[in-house]
Protein backbone atom coordinates (compact mmCIF):
# COMPACT_ATOMS: atom_id res chain seq x y z
CA UNK A 1 0.00 0.00 0.00
CA UNK A 2 2.95 2.74 0.28
CA UNK A 3 4.00 1.87 -2.87
CA UNK A 4 0.66 3.13 -4.25
CA UNK A 5 1.06 6.01 -2.06
CA UNK A 6 4.27 6.80 -2.57
CA UNK A 7 3.23 6.46 -6.58
CA UNK A 8 -0.09 8.61 -5.62
CA UNK A 9 1.78 11.62 -4.58
CA UNK A 10 4.61 12.05 -7.03
CA UNK A 11 1.87 12.37 -9.44
CA UNK A 12 -0.33 14.67 -7.19
CA UNK A 13 2.32 16.70 -5.38
CA UNK A 14 3.96 18.95 -7.82
CA UNK A 15 7.02 19.34 -5.38
CA UNK A 16 7.40 15.45 -5.36
CA UNK A 17 7.11 15.13 -9.46
CA UNK A 18 10.74 14.61 -10.65
CA UNK A 19 10.06 14.79 -14.42
CA UNK A 20 9.89 18.25 -16.78
CA UNK A 21 6.39 19.34 -16.24
CA UNK A 22 2.68 18.04 -14.67
CA UNK A 23 2.55 14.18 -14.06
CA UNK A 24 0.08 12.73 -16.16
CA UNK A 25 -2.70 13.05 -13.29
CA UNK A 26 -2.09 16.62 -12.50
CA UNK A 27 -2.91 17.44 -15.96
CA UNK A 28 -6.10 15.24 -15.90
CA UNK A 29 -6.78 17.18 -12.97
CA UNK A 30 -6.03 20.80 -14.09
CA UNK A 31 -8.49 18.99 -17.42
CA UNK A 32 -11.21 18.49 -14.86
CA UNK A 33 -10.48 22.08 -13.47
CA UNK A 34 -11.09 23.51 -16.74
CA UNK A 35 -14.06 21.76 -17.62
CA UNK A 36 -15.73 22.62 -14.17
CA UNK A 37 -15.04 26.12 -14.53
CA UNK A 38 -16.44 26.14 -18.41
CA UNK A 39 -19.58 24.62 -16.94
CA UNK A 40 -20.24 27.34 -14.36
CA UNK A 41 -19.57 29.90 -16.60
CA UNK A 42 -22.55 28.73 -18.89
CA UNK A 43 -24.40 28.12 -16.03
CA UNK A 44 -24.61 31.67 -15.15
CA UNK A 45 -26.95 32.24 -18.24
CA UNK A 46 -29.85 31.80 -17.54
CA UNK A 47 -31.44 30.47 -20.78
CA UNK A 48 -29.04 27.60 -20.87
CA UNK A 49 -29.53 27.23 -17.33
CA UNK A 50 -32.91 26.84 -17.10
CA UNK A 51 -33.51 24.84 -20.62
CA UNK A 52 -30.28 22.04 -18.87
CA UNK A 53 -31.19 22.56 -15.37
CA UNK A 54 -30.50 18.70 -14.89
CA UNK A 55 -27.60 18.74 -17.35
CA UNK A 56 -25.82 21.18 -15.00
CA UNK A 57 -27.32 19.05 -11.87
CA UNK A 58 -25.59 16.01 -12.80
CA UNK A 59 -22.08 17.86 -14.27
CA UNK A 60 -22.15 19.44 -10.89
CA UNK A 61 -22.25 16.36 -9.07
CA UNK A 62 -20.00 14.26 -10.76
CA UNK A 63 -17.21 17.36 -10.58
CA UNK A 64 -18.10 17.29 -6.60
CA UNK A 65 -17.63 13.73 -6.14
CA UNK A 66 -14.43 13.61 -8.70
CA UNK A 67 -13.01 16.79 -6.63
CA UNK A 68 -13.60 15.09 -3.08
CA UNK A 69 -11.84 11.55 -4.04
CA UNK A 70 -9.05 13.75 -5.18
CA UNK A 71 -8.74 15.96 -2.30
CA UNK A 72 -8.63 12.49 -0.13
CA UNK A 73 -6.46 10.44 -2.33
CA UNK A 74 -3.77 14.04 -1.98
CA UNK A 75 -4.43 14.57 1.49
CA UNK A 76 -3.80 10.22 2.15
CA UNK A 77 -0.85 10.27 -0.26
CA UNK A 78 0.45 13.97 1.63
CA UNK A 79 2.09 11.22 3.75
CA UNK A 80 4.74 10.09 2.12
CA UNK A 81 5.92 13.89 1.76
CA UNK A 82 8.97 14.41 3.97
CA UNK A 83 7.22 17.57 4.66
CA UNK A 84 3.99 16.35 5.26
CA UNK A 85 4.60 13.14 6.79
CA UNK A 86 2.20 11.81 10.25
CA UNK A 87 -0.61 13.27 11.30
CA UNK A 88 0.92 16.53 12.36
CA UNK A 89 1.93 16.89 8.90
CA UNK A 90 -1.11 16.04 7.51
CA UNK A 91 -2.94 18.71 9.62
CA UNK A 92 -0.11 21.16 7.88
CA UNK A 93 -1.25 20.05 4.39
CA UNK A 94 -4.76 20.94 5.08
CA UNK A 95 -3.91 24.81 5.91
CA UNK A 96 -1.33 25.10 2.98
CA UNK A 97 -2.91 27.39 0.51
CA UNK A 98 -3.27 24.87 -2.21
CA UNK A 99 -5.56 22.57 -0.16
CA UNK A 100 -7.15 25.04 1.22
CA UNK A 101 -8.48 26.27 -2.05
CA UNK A 102 -9.25 22.58 -2.93
CA UNK A 103 -11.21 22.32 0.10
CA UNK A 104 -13.30 25.75 -0.16
CA UNK A 105 -14.07 25.28 -3.88
CA UNK A 106 -15.00 21.77 -3.18
CA UNK A 107 -17.39 22.45 -0.31
CA UNK A 108 -18.69 25.01 -2.30
CA UNK A 109 -19.80 22.81 -5.22
CA UNK A 110 -21.07 20.72 -2.37
CA UNK A 111 -23.37 23.77 -1.12
CA UNK A 112 -24.30 24.17 -4.83
CA UNK A 113 -25.52 19.96 -5.22
CA UNK A 114 -26.92 19.74 -1.77
CA UNK A 115 -29.05 23.43 -1.39
CA UNK A 116 -29.53 24.83 -5.51
CA UNK A 117 -28.00 27.56 -4.46
CA UNK A 118 -28.19 30.07 -7.57
CA UNK A 119 -26.33 33.27 -5.96
CA UNK A 120 -23.45 34.71 -8.26
CA UNK A 121 -21.19 34.25 -4.75
CA UNK A 122 -21.22 30.51 -4.80
CA UNK A 123 -20.26 30.68 -8.52
CA UNK A 124 -17.67 32.89 -7.46
CA UNK A 125 -16.28 30.52 -4.51
CA UNK A 126 -16.67 27.69 -7.10
CA UNK A 127 -13.87 29.20 -9.68
CA UNK A 128 -11.72 29.87 -6.65
CA UNK A 129 -10.22 26.53 -8.24
CA UNK A 130 -8.31 28.74 -10.85
CA UNK A 131 -6.09 30.09 -8.28
CA UNK A 132 -5.24 26.02 -7.95
CA UNK A 133 -3.95 26.03 -11.68
CA UNK A 134 -1.65 28.92 -10.69
CA UNK A 135 -0.10 26.86 -9.03
CA UNK A 136 0.05 24.09 -10.76
CA UNK A 137 1.64 26.00 -13.32
CA UNK A 138 5.12 26.80 -11.76
CA UNK A 139 5.84 22.95 -12.61
CA UNK A 140 4.65 23.01 -16.00
CA UNK A 141 6.62 23.90 -19.57
CA UNK A 142 5.46 27.20 -19.27
CA UNK A 143 6.66 28.11 -16.12
CA UNK A 144 9.32 30.20 -17.58
CA UNK A 145 6.86 32.35 -19.94
CA UNK A 146 4.98 32.89 -16.85
CA UNK A 147 8.02 34.10 -15.11
CA UNK A 148 9.18 36.33 -17.44
CA UNK A 149 5.37 38.18 -18.00
CA UNK A 150 5.33 38.42 -14.22
CA UNK A 151 8.93 40.12 -13.98
CA UNK A 152 7.44 42.34 -17.07
CA UNK A 153 4.76 43.08 -15.23
CA UNK A 154 6.73 44.19 -12.14
CA UNK A 155 9.35 46.27 -14.35
CA UNK A 156 6.34 48.61 -15.97
CA UNK A 157 3.94 48.61 -12.45
CA UNK A 158 4.01 52.17 -12.41
CA UNK A 159 2.80 52.75 -16.61
CA UNK A 160 0.20 50.24 -15.79
CA UNK A 161 -1.00 51.65 -12.08
CA UNK A 162 -1.55 54.94 -14.33
CA UNK A 163 -3.31 52.77 -17.36
CA UNK A 164 -5.58 50.96 -15.25
CA UNK A 165 -6.40 54.76 -13.64
CA UNK A 166 -6.88 56.41 -17.08
CA UNK A 167 -9.04 53.56 -18.15
CA UNK A 168 -10.83 53.70 -14.45
CA UNK A 169 -11.69 57.79 -15.11
CA UNK A 170 -12.73 56.98 -18.63
CA UNK A 171 -14.93 54.30 -17.91
CA UNK A 172 -16.65 56.34 -14.80
CA UNK A 173 -16.73 59.38 -17.16
CA UNK A 174 -18.85 57.70 -20.25
CA UNK A 175 -20.95 55.64 -17.65
CA UNK A 176 -22.02 58.74 -16.29
CA UNK A 177 -22.65 60.48 -19.41
CA UNK A 178 -24.65 57.27 -20.62
CA UNK A 179 -26.28 57.44 -17.27
CA UNK A 180 -27.47 61.30 -17.68
CA UNK A 181 -28.69 60.62 -21.16
CA UNK A 182 -30.61 57.57 -20.50
CA UNK A 183 -31.16 57.65 -17.05
CA UNK A 184 -34.94 58.84 -17.69
CA UNK A 185 -36.33 57.57 -20.31
CA UNK A 186 -34.48 53.32 -19.23
CA UNK A 187 -34.17 53.59 -15.60
CA UNK A 188 -34.47 49.83 -15.30
CA UNK A 189 -31.48 49.52 -17.28
CA UNK A 190 -29.64 52.85 -16.08
CA UNK A 191 -31.38 53.48 -12.29
CA UNK A 192 -27.98 54.06 -10.91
Amino acid sequence: MSNVRKILCENLHPEEWTQDGLSPLNKFIVTAILFSIFAAILETEPEIRNQFSSGFFLINIVFAVLFSIEYAVRLWAMGESEAYSGIAGRIKYVFTWSSAVDLIATLALWCDVLFQIESSLAVMIRLVRVVRLIGLARKSKWAGAIGLLGQAVIARKRELILSFGVAGVVLLISATLLFLAEGSNHPEAFGS
